[in-house]
């Protein structure tokens, strides 16, 4: 996803997802391609996602106290 597309569907500025993003690479989470349009970032790795929803899984339990 184009940064600016990530910014305008999470509500953020674009200078917001770009520090983000700046950190993801350095901690090498998150890969990008150029395009026309600019750069498409990518999570390097599955195993990533399925520990953000294992996160998310548990921030929901917490949020309704069934933890």
């Amino acid at each position: 996803m184009h940064p600016s597309e990530l910014a305008q569907k999470l509500g953020l500025s674009l200078q917001t997802i770009s520090a983000v993003l700046r950190q993801l690479r350095q901690l090498d989470l998150v890969r990008y391609v150029t395009e026309q349009r600019g750069k498409r970032y990518f999570i390097k790795d599955e195993t990533i996602i399925d520990v953000m929803k294992n996160i998310e899984h548990l921030v929901s339990r917490i949020r309704s106290k069934e933890y």
